[in-house]
């Protein structure tokens, strides 16, 4: 038994192919383009993190400095203190 094809069978065949072919493709390439946004996002959220990282060593940094200079004038202050009472 053998298969007559008509033109519009053939048609619809090359259709369906077309379209098939064609959602794969898109698949493919939404698939692609998501991963690609996945790895952007990661390599930017990589850097806003070191980013935090750095602003953390420099605001701890700042606080030590700033204690160091308070504990001085209080050394300071004390010292004045000593001072005022030998006199």
């Amino acid at each position: 038994m053998s298969i007559r094809w008509t033109m519009e069978a053939v048609w619809a065949a090359v259709a369906v192919v077309v379209t098939v072919g064609g959602g794969l493709y898109s698949h493919i390439f939404g698939s692609g383009a998501a991963s690609a946004q996945i790895e952007g996002i990661a390599a930017h959220q990589v850097a806003q993190d070191k980013k935090l990282d750095d602003h953390d060593t420099r605001l701890r940094t700042q606080e030590n400095s700033a204690a160091a200079e308070q504990q001085s004038l209080a050394d300071i202050k004390d010292q004045l203190n000593r001072i005022e009472k030998k006199l």
